[in-house]
């Protein structure tokens, strides 16, 4: 397919983040249908930044984050650790010298001298635990994820927009995590639910007038039997569990223990097994995301007639 989006570095010179936090950035050209309308063609632009967004949120294996500049934030001002502390209430926002030449430009930026980006066997990349505090970490994709992309953009409207849903819903827990390990759990769990097939009630019971057809666990588990590893980690016994615990959370019947003891929580005995279950969640709902739009529509052919 033609060539959407492209990940570029940004320049030599530019505003960088921390090697132990976090934040560094890297740039995103991409196309859509212009228009000669201003809000029309910044709705579009705004429409399908996001999409991409999303997209390589759930498709990579750390968390992309795109700074709207409509947030403020107060901060620590640099430079100022050890002194008379020094704070600011700030709009997020990111830019680097020269920014408007990659910025609604007629094509994209030469990619001549740039090296590219390391590719990755799925089945490593999306099962290695990151050293995310290394110093010389690079941004590296999986070799798949071209395939990843054309099953996505070739699969029907419907299913595409299952799988925006369920990128909104993963990218959602990342956002609230920091806040909430309990809303960030019940996201993730709805990343899952929005690419359940709905099924049918298969008719009513004669006595009590219910519907009779799979239950929402048995649902969930047969999902993760189809698109999750074969691992002890992710059978059908922890799969009742993921959701058991999703519905009590949902409806106000539970809270992570992080929300209700944050101080010290992490060495308690309740902590210890929520920590070790939300890791397994986060595996599981990325693995789960990228082994559904893997079996989505074979990839269009051009037949060629002599």
């Amino acid at each position: 397919m033609a060539i959407s989006f492209r990940i570029l570095p940004i320049p030599d010179g530019s505003p960088r983040g921390n090697g132990l936090f976090g934040g560094n950035p890297f740039l995103v050209q991409f196309k859509f249908r212009p228009s000669s309308d201003p809000w029309l063609y910044s709705s579009r632009r705004e429409a399908q930044g996001r999409k991409l967004h999303l997209l390589l949120n759930a498709l990579l294996e750390t968390s992309v984050s795109r700074l709207g500049g409509s947030r403020f934030h107060w901060v620590l001002m640099p430079n100022c650790i050890g002194e008379t502390m020094a704070t600011s209430y700030c709009q997020e926002m990111y830019a680097f010298p020269d920014s408007s030449r990659f910025t609604d430009a007629d094509s994209f930026a030469p990619a001549d001298g740039i090296r590219p980006l390391a590719a990755i066997q799925p089945e490593e990349y999306y099962t290695r635990i990151l050293a995310i505090n290394a110093p010389d970490r690079v941004l590296e994709i999986p070799s798949n994820l071209e395939a990843l992309l054309d099953r996505y953009w070739s699969s029907s409207e419907d299913e595409q927009d299952r799988f925006n849903r369920a990128c909104f819903w993963f990218y959602h827990a990342r956002s609230v995590y920091a806040d909430s390990r309990s809303a960030a759990f019940t996201a993730l769990i709805s990343a899952i639910e929005a690419l359940m097939p709905n099924d049918k009630p298969l008719g009513k019971c004669p006595i009590c007038q219910r519907s009779v057809g799979k239950g929402s666990t048995r649902r969930l588990a047969e999902f993760l039997d189809q698109f999750a590893p074969a691992t002890p980690a992710f059978q059908e016994a922890r799969a009742k569990l993921y959701y058991e615990f999703r519905s009590r959370l949902a409806h106000g019947g539970a809270l992570r223990y992080s929300d209700r003891s944050p101080i010290f929580g992490g060495l308690t005995p309740e902590a210890i097994e929520e920590e070790q279950l939300s890791t397994e969640v986060w595996r599981l709902v990325k693995l789960a995301l990228v082994n559904w739009l893997h079996t989505r529509c074979p990839l269009l052919l051009t037949v060629h007639r002599g």
